[in-house]
């Protein structure tokens, strides 16, 4: 019982940010400017950026499928659409059920349906979280010093390298302090790290498809900008989108809410783009990730009736 009321009570606490950002973001911006450069977008870059979101979904399959494989058996079986189909559940339920029910506790949970090995479910698909939030920081680190002239002096050349001190610290207490080793969940967990170390090309594969990832992420977003008529370089997303994804990251907002749109009016203001359509670009972006993620509803209520009937077929 106190746990519901801590998670409700940390939903709040997020929902309150993301609206008291918001509410700065748009007063700042305009409410009526921002719906009209959003009416005015070309409607074919939102829907070329919600077709890459899907490219990067089914991207980030092969990537699971190719953690999946050193595992052999159930796992190794399972085919690409299998687990895009769980990739698709899982989006439809970070974008609609934020802080409730994750995205990747209902790949966790369907994966060990297949396999009815939770333990190493659980530990693939933490394997493929942490290769894209890796492949993101990457990005941010290397982007910066080409354009710290652009951020100096607005606190966003710190945001990157202190959350990758961050991730490298949790990486140590993980990985070599091996902290909660004692108990089983953790313990194969920490057996499956142990074997991907000996699989470095799967590594490789899995990284090199993380910042495959991540650029089609950016050029979405150029390609929105783009719709609305904003003038900045491809260039110039390279290097504040991964900074943007890697502050969004932070567990303060639902989805990143306000968060990503002040971060898209500070950064792309540097390069002398208006409050309003710097906004629009960001909200632009939810919707069409949004909307991407919407045929994950019919996945999973396909595979609830399914599993549904297969349940009532087993004789009491």
């Amino acid at each position: 019982m106190a746990g519901k009321r801590n998670k409700l009570f940390t939903l709040l606490v997020k929902i309150s940010i993301s609206s008291a950002i918001l509410y700065f973001v748009l007063r700042k911006a305009g409410i009526r400017e921002v719906y009209l450069t959003l009416k005015e977008m070309n409607p074919l870059s939102f829907v070329a950026a919600m077709l890459l979101y899907l490219l990067s979904l089914f991207t980030s399959t092969v990537r699971w499928k190719t953690l999946l494989k050193p595992l052999g058996g159930d796992f190794g079986e399972l085919g690409t659409f299998r687990l895009f189909s769980l990739y698709l559940m899982g989006a439809f339920f970070n974008r609609f059920l934020p802080g409730m029910v994750g995205g990747d506790a209902v790949r966790t949970y369907y994966l060990y349906k297949d396999t009815e090995r939770g333990s190493l479910s659980l530990a693939t698909v933490f394997a493929d979280r942490y290769m894209g939030f890796l492949a993101m920081i990457t990005l941010g680190l290397t982007a910066i010093p080409f354009g710290i002239h652009k951020i100096r002096g607005t606190g966003a050349e710190w945001a990157v390298p202190v959350i990758a001190l961050i991730f490298i610290a949790v990486s140590f207490f993980i990985f070599v302090l091996k902290i909660g080793k004692r108990f089983t969940t953790i313990k194969r967990v920490h057996k499956y790290f142990r074997m991907l170390k000996h699989s470095p090309a799967v590594i490789l594969k899995a990284f090199a498809l993380s910042v495959l990832i991540q650029v089609i992420g950016i050029v979405s977003v150029y390609i929105l900008s783009v719709g609305v008529g904003a003038d900045a370089s491809l260039i110039e997303y390279f290097l504040f989108i991964p900074i943007i994804n890697t502050l969004t990251t932070l567990p303060i907002s639902i989805s990143g809410l306000g968060v990503r749109e002040g971060a898209f009016v500070m950064l792309l203001g540097l390069t002398g783009i208006p409050a309003d359509v710097a906004t629009s670009i960001s909200l632009a972006w939810f919707l069409a990730y949004t909307v991407g993620s919407m045929p994950g509803i019919v996945v999973y209520i396909k595979w609830r009736v399914r599993n549904e009937v297969e349940d009532s077929s087993i004789p009491a």
